[in-house]
């Protein structure tokens, strides 16, 4: 990672102002770096609205969901859980709250229906071998009774798991009847994602990526399920319109392994993905400050107010943009397609779906500013600016992978020298390229500068005028 004097941080300022304000007395408090808590609180808007929401055009031509997959990157000991605990605790607190008064309120009395359907079951079926006497039998009437009564409890007991809005295991089969249960919503929420991470790669299927599921859901699609079930009946279930937003914490070396498997590359997760490597370190206790009550309090109202207002919505609602901020998105688009070139580069993979990105990141900064009268109001010109550099942010990261890919299976040099071209906007030294060993590992100062003159020599290198000089990638 860049030295923090060298990072670029996150753009904190554009956050909603509750938003923001909890974001920096979250830094002050833990003292792990700035890019985390901005990360991570601007992804909660998303997973708040995520459900419930879509964006939509003025016409209705054009409707973009809202949910978003980020995953944040930062070393072990950096404070990830406590940073995720005091930004998210919100969402925890919700589940809990729907799911004790499930437990309280409409679980004891769906038993007591089932019992009572029980026990007509077996009254029926005590009728039926004897019948009363001087009473007729009807087994026409006794056989839709029993049907009916069967329906009924089918229904309820597939009502009787709890709601569940937050989860952390991703396989399909699991996923699947979370979404069926839940009106085909779900937020994949974890502080320590690596066992998520080996699910999405294929742990379980053989080693081949498992993330048609997410695909199809980052699209707002459904998804058919089928399996071979007790007694070899196939089971169906299919899951409509799905919203699944995902906010996943990482360690760096899992997230390499993340990036570099071929089979994300190619599908497409990792283009629909917001990676953010953070800045975070080992806080220092005499360094933190308190947070204010007034801070936290005005931002768990906040997400608890959306979450109560969209997350859940029923019919689902829109958030329109104004027409300004169409036409600027349009532009935005446009020039992504000019900057993808002919496509030689994995690059316009990634540009492809920036203008989409936007608009997903705008609505949770929209959320985050109008709250329960959001789609009352329009999102504004100056909100998809904002997410346009948010998102301007986000591209340095999707560069480093787009670039991996361009330079899989070619030369590590070049592979170690975009890194440094991304983690160092404003050029590298000759030391920060001996940290990263493009020479090798046992090789000192000389042979690394010996790569970089030859690099200047090829184009590749652009020196600056500074003593030392440092370098900039020339090709980009």
């Amino acid at each position: 990672m860049a030295e923090d004097n060298e990072r670029v941080p996150f753009p904190t300022h554009l956050l909603p102002p509750k938003v923001r304000a909890m974001a920096e007395a979250v830094e002050a408090y833990t003292t792990t770096g700035h890019d985390m808590p901005a990360v991570i609180a601007s992804s909660a808007l998303n997973c708040a609205i995520g459900g419930g929401v879509y964006v939509t055009t003025k016409d209705g031509s054009q409707v973009t969901p809202t949910t978003t997959f980020t995953v944040v990157v930062g070393v072990s000991g950096g404070g990830k859980s406590l940073v995720g605990k005091l930004l998210l605790e919100a969402i925890e607190i919700d589940q809990q709250r729907r799911q004790e008064e499930f437990r309280r309120d409409s679980l004891p009395v769906m038993r007591a229906r089932i019992m009572e359907i029980d026990d007509e079951l077996k009254r029926l079926e005590r009728e039926g071998s004897r019948p009363r006497k001087g009473q007729a039998d009807d087994p026409d009437a006794r056989r839709n009774r029993r049907t009916e009564l069967l329906g009924l409890k089918d229904q309820l007991e597939f009502a009787l798991d709890c709601p569940q809005m937050i989860s952390e295991d991703l396989t399909v089969q699991v996923m699947v009847r979370i979404l069926n249960a839940n009106k085909s919503r779900l937020i994949l929420l974890s502080t320590d994602a690596r066992e998520t991470i080996n699910n999405i790669m294929g742990r379980y299927n053989n080693g081949r990526p498992d993330d048609s599921l997410l695909l199809k859901a980052f699209s707002g699609e459904s998804y058919n399920f089928s399996r071979r079930g007790q007694g070899k009946v196939i089971e169906s279930l299919n899951v409509n319109k799905m919203a699944v937003s995902s906010l996943l914490m990482l360690q760096p070396d899992i997230a390499e392994e993340m990036v570099e498997c071929e089979g994300l590359q190619g599908s497409g997760y990792l283009q629909r993905t917001l990676f953010a490597w953070t800045d975070n370190h080992p806080g220092r206790a005499t360094l933190s400050k308190p947070i204010p009550r007034e801070v936290k309090e005005a931002y768990d109202r906040l997400i608890t107010t959306l979450l109560r207002t969209y997350y859940w919505s029923d019919p689902r609602v829109y958030f329109t943009l104004s027409t300004e901020a169409e036409e600027a998105i349009k532009a935005y688009k446009e020039a992504k397609q000019v900057e993808g070139g002919d496509g030689s580069h994995p690059m316009w993979t990634f540009q492809t779906r920036d203008a989409e990105l936007v608009i997903r990141i705008a609505a949770g900064l929209h959320a985050g500013l109008h709250e329960d009268k959001s789609h009352e109001v329009e999102i504004s010109l100056e909100t998809i600016r904002s997410a346009m550099q948010i998102m301007d942010w986000y591209s340095r990261f999707r560069m480093m992978i787009a670039d991996k890919m361009a330079d899989k299976g070619g030369d590590k040099v070049m592979t170690k020298l975009r890194d440094l071209a991304t983690l160092f906007p404003n050029g590298f030294s000759c030391r920060d390229a001996q940290r990263k060993r493009i020479a090798g590992m046992h090789k000192g100062k000389d042979a690394v500068q010996a790569i970089l003159d030859q690099k200047v020599k090829d184009g590749v290198l652009q020196p600056t005028e500074d003593d030392p000089p440092r370098y900039k990638f020339a090709l980009r």
